[in-house]
């Protein structure tokens, strides 16, 4: 099974059908200080999964800004298992309290989790006085 995922700020759904991606994070965040509330969306586009209706387990690492696990469940029908299938997944609010990867966790039908993206936090640089 081969899966991409893209972090980005929010996911539209277009009358066609199409995702449209706002806010497509390239390499990380940069927070000005913690704890910081992020708000994210994630687009996962899953290969290899076979025909017919799945459950899937969708969270990030950090916790809601109410301390609880950040993410939900969702149930996800596969069309073609030949071709790949895309879902939006958020937005999640998230309480990112340390410079450390944010991790997307998915489970697949009640099978073991598998961390399937990371997105790098960082502090932002301070301005010199």
């Amino acid at each position: 099974m081969h899966y991409d995922l893209i972090f980005c700020d929010d996911i539209r759904l277009e009358a066609s059908g199409q995702h449209t991606l706002v806010g497509v994070y390239q390499e990380g965040v940069n927070a000005e200080e913690f704890p910081v509330i992020g708000k994210f969306s994630c687009w996962l586009r899953i290969h290899g999964l076979s025909k017919g209706k799945h459950k899937i387990d969708f969270s990030l690492s950090f916790p809601a800004p109410d301390g609880s696990p950040s993410g939900y469940e969702i149930e996800f029908e596969i069309i073609d298992g030949n071709l790949p299938s895309a879902v939006a997944l958020g937005p999640l609010y998230v309480k990112v309290s340390e410079a450390k990867p944010i991790e997307a966790i998915l489970i697949i039908d009640d099978n073991d989790p598998i961390t399937i993206g990371k997105l790098g936090v960082s502090l932002a640089a301070q301005p010199q006085t």
